[in-house]
């Protein structure tokens, strides 16, 4: 890596940090530029040659949540494992571990669809590719998978604005129970529900 790339990795880093630091007490709305800049320690032109607003910052972050997801779904092996639940909301319970309060900003109201949307798509676009579904039963398969990853980021998030109110292992078995495998034996078969 080149070191201007180096320091512009550093600066993205330095204020991608100070963001996440600043989050801990308050509200994305409630951080202005000059803050951000000046707890990153660079200058508001420096702020400007990487991102517009907080808000990109944060779209930034997503992105590589996104990436990170894409390469973790990418390395399983769906074929020995199965999509199975508890490996989709394993590695999202470690992403709000390693920081709440910037987990709980992309699941607010405003944010939630967006990363929801991100992340449904990577998983959904390699469910697809494995499978190998009929032409004919695309639409079908399309509608169960959806379903399927909704409800996983609903329930999700919901445990998380609940407080809570059961251990993350409880939410996992629950929603263990509900398997990639009937949706993939629905293609294969073509005995979808009615």
């Amino acid at each position: 890596m080149s070191e201007t790339n180096k320091r512009v990795a550093n600066t993205k880093k330095a204020i991608q940090d100070s963001l996440l630091f600043l989050l801990e007490s308050k509200p994305k709305n409630k951080i202005s530029i000059k803050e951000l800049s000046e707890t990153a320690g660079v200058n508001r032109k420096t702020f400007y040659a990487h991102y517009s607003c907080v808000e990109d910052v944060l779209l930034e972050m997503e992105d590589e949540i996104v990436t990170n997801i894409s390469d973790f779904v990418k390395s399983c092996v769906m074929e020995e494992y199965g999509l199975n639940p508890y490996l989709f909301i394993q590695y999202v319970h470690t992403i709000y571990s390693s920081n709440p309060a910037f987990f709980e900003t992309l699941t607010s109201k405003r944010n939630y669809h967006y990363i929801a949307e991100k992340i449904k798509h990577v998983f959904k676009e390699q469910i697809m590719e494995t499978l190998e579904i009929p032409e004919d039963k695309l639409l079908e398969t399309d509608f169960q998978i959806e379903f399927f990853l909704s409800g996983i980021t609903s329930v999700y998030v919901e445990w998380q604005k609940l407080g809570k109110p059961c251990s993350f292992e409880k939410v996992s078995e629950i929603l263990i129970n509900t398997s990639i495998d009937d949706i993939k034996n629905a293609a294969i078969t073509g005995n979808f529900p009615t």
